[in-house]
């Protein structure tokens, strides 16, 4: 659907791009106010919402239409790494460079949950909302299985040569796709912790990464300013788009997918 995916990018320069037709190399909108670079990006394409957080601990929803800021919350004081959202439920979970995820309420600003395993710096998350789960991903390559609800990680296991920069999880399958500074994006079954599926190895670090588990289509920033676009059933062949010099710096430090817009 690469024709019709939108997508929202951050980057360096504090500022997110929302992309409508990210197939032609045309307009972006930017939605401006973050301190420092943006971290990580969430978006609910039906309500036209999207939430993002910052090296600078923030954490600010965004209203899609006026690219303006709804609320922000001040959630770490350290830098924000990444973050999980039900929009449902209006709830977000944050990790951060302090190595604890904390689980917010975002009407009322109020802190939930905080866990934390003082090992590492959390660099990413998955997050299964109905049973209160989550992957994380660490700076040395391990791949961390957390417990919300009894605050705690039940295992550990080390993936990539690198700093894992991006985890997606598609908890009724039970399999996990991470990306890498190693350049490398690897698909895992969590039930035997086997390797299903490696893409071939990028010339430049994966900064991150959107996943479509249906149709098996991930969508990767690099390094380099590029986006591919990757089919799980032929890892030989993938579309490229050049984000670098429309208005952004040249890494990409998140993205955000619609695979199927109207």
């Amino acid at each position: 659907h690469w024709e019709t995916l939108r997508a929202i990018t951050g980057g360096a320069d504090c500022m997110l791009l929302l992309w409508e037709s990210i197939d032609l190399c045309g307009h972006a909108r930017k939605l401006e106010g973050h301190k420092k670079c943006v971290s990580s990006v969430k978006a609910d394409w039906q309500a036209g919402q999207a939430l993002s957080s910052g090296v600078d601990g923030l954490l600010i929803l965004w209203d899609l239409a006026s690219c303006k800021p709804i609320s922000e919350l001040t959630a770490h004081d350290e830098p924000i790494s990444c973050i999980s959202v039900d929009w449902t439920a209006c709830q977000a979970i944050s990790g951060s460079w302090d190595g604890s995820l904390r689980l917010w309420d975002l009407h009322k600003h109020d802190l939930v949950i905080s866990v934390q395993k003082k090992l590492q710096p959390i660099c990413c998350i998955a997050v299964d909302w109905q049973h209160k789960r989550a992957l994380s991903g660490g700076k040395t390559g391990f791949l961390f299985f957390w417990d919300l609800e009894k605050r705690e990680c039940l295992w550990e296991m080390h993936v990539h040569s690198q700093r894992i920069s991006n985890v997606s999880a598609d908890w009724v399958s039970m399999r996990v796709a991470t990306a890498s500074w190693d350049g490398n994006l690897q698909v895992w079954c969590l039930n035997s912790c086997m390797q299903l599926l490696a893409l071939p190895e990028q010339l430049h670090p994966i900064s991150c990464l959107a996943m479509d588990w249906d149709s098996r289509q991930v969508l990767c920033g690099s390094w380099d300013g590029s986006l591919k676009l990757w089919s799980l059933d032929d890892s030989s062949s993938s579309k490229k788009f050049q984000v670098a010099g429309e208005g952004c710096s040249s890494r990409i430090p998140c993205v955000i997918a619609h695979f199927a817009a109207s």
